[in-house]
């Protein structure tokens, strides 16, 4: 984390508008986060349909607690603690595999190896 990390610290959840409705989503509960251009489909444990929400990848991962997620390609953010398995290029939540790209791996590994 560099000086211009300015993501918060503490909190149990934040809250998305989605299907005309303020919508809270609790940090616990986040698997990953695929961005699509000025969307974000958020997928969480507790609903086997993502939360659909508009805004960017860069505006949600600035909203998410230091050490808890990593942003590990252009379209995906993760929470660390969902990673079940990760290789070079890739990492897995469960079934799901997640690309990482190439300007994310330096940082993603950095991440990884701290968290053992």
């Amino acid at each position: 984390m560099d000086a211009s990390d300015n993501r918060i610290t503490s909190s149990a959840f934040f809250t998305v508008f989605s299907d005309y409705k303020q919508v809270r989503i609790y940090f616990d509960d986040v698997l990953y986060i695929e961005g699509l251009k000025d969307y974000a489909k958020i997928f969480i444990v507790s609903s086997q349909y993502p939360i659909v929400t508009r805004s960017n990848l860069k505006t949600l991962f600035a909203r998410l607690p230091v050490g808890q997620f990593c942003r590990v390609h252009q379209s995906f953010i993760v929470a660390i603690k969902r990673i079940t398995a990760h290789q070079k290029a890739r990492l897995f939540i469960g079934t799901q595999e997640i690309p990482v790209g190439g300007r994310f791996a330096k940082e993603f590994e950095r991440v990884m190896n701290n968290s053992y």
